[in-house]
């Protein structure tokens, strides 16, 4: 037999296993998200394992190093979200992704799941039957690592309109106006990520009634990521990124994710001249959700909910 120089690449052998997430090993996950430019705020990871700790899928190699991630989190009895999913690069093509893919899978038993993927990874997860795609809109991240300057903004708000710093007593405010854009109760998330630590939540109020309320976060990669951030008035949403970004003065820059058709939301980042860093697209494999996209400036949070 001739020798082959330069051409026969064999797989590396290791054994892996998939399990779920365990509390220690959040720092792990935070460093496989860093490589992968992941926008989390490492206290996400904390609340969604006790809503759903099994949801989390990791792949663990003998040694113990984590190197693969892929979660599918229950939000309600009828959706499930995928996300945070990758795969360290040198332990790619030795079947961890599709072994996380199956773990989730088995995870859902077969109620709709919802994922945000950019076009490299709509593949696999067609081939697994997530095949309905978001036909009407799609999901921009936006994207800088340099200091944002939002005096370009608007200030000015409608009329009987104002916004004040979060305190618990507007919480069943912000339940009523989250109920009303999501469709479903989500007062343990809303009230986890008014408390996230290294965050600041702003809520806008009108006749003693919520009209709006929006957070920035530090996120992984240490820079302020604004979301969620609904509202009805495309000002108040204006004026809430003007006040959020400087209410953040330890961010190394700025992320958020819009929705593509809210021209509004997208016109703020274009005046803050920060550029676009992916698309994303939403499959599901059943159904789609439905959402007034018109209220959503910025996602929750693309990698653990729908909106």
């Amino acid at each position: 037999m001739r020798e082959m120089k330069g051409k026969l690449k064999t797989k590396p052998n290791l054994a892996f296993k998939i399990r779920s997430m365990r509390l220690e090993d959040i720092p792990q996950i935070v460093e496989l998200g860093r490589q992968e430019r992941f926008q989390f705020p490492a206290s996400s990871l904390k609340y969604w394992l006790t809503q759903d700790p099994d949801g989390m899928k990791i792949a663990v190699t003998e040694s113990g190093e984590i190197i693969g991630s892929l979660f599918n989190i229950k939000n309600n009895e009828r959706l499930y979200i995928g996300g945070v999913f990758c795969v360290q690069e040198k332990f790619r093509h030795l079947d961890v992704g599709r072994k996380l893919l199956q773990a989730c899978d088995d995870h859902s038993e077969g109620i709709n799941i919802g994922v945000n993927t950019d076009i490299h990874r709509v593949g696999p997860y067609m081939r697994r039957g997530v095949t309905v795609l978001e036909t009407d809109w799609k999901s921009l991240e936006y994207e800088t690592y340099t200091p944002v300057n939002p005096a370009i903004l608007s200030d000015e708000l409608p009329s009987g309109v104002e916004i004040l710093a979060f305190q618990n007593s507007l919480l069943p405010a912000i339940y009523e106006y989250d109920y009303s854009l999501a469709g479903y109760e989500r007062k343990s998330l809303i009230e986890a990520s008014c408390h996230e630590e290294n965050s600041r939540t702003l809520v806008a109020m009108k006749d003693g009634k919520c009209v709006g309320f929006g957070s920035i976060k530090l996120n992984i990669m240490e820079i302020g990521r604004i979301g969620p951030l609904y509202t009805d008035d495309p000002s108040v949403a204006e004026a809430m990124v003007k006040r959020l970004i400087p209410a953040m003065p330890e961010a190394k820059g700025f992320t958020t994710v819009t929705i593509n058709t809210n021209l509004y939301a997208n016109m703020v980042l274009e005046k803050l001249k920060i550029p676009i860093h992916s698309s994303l697209y939403r499959l599901y494999r059943e159904e789609r959700f439905h959402v007034d996209t018109k209220r959503v400036f910025a996602h929750f949070d693309i990698d653990f909910t729908p909106v």
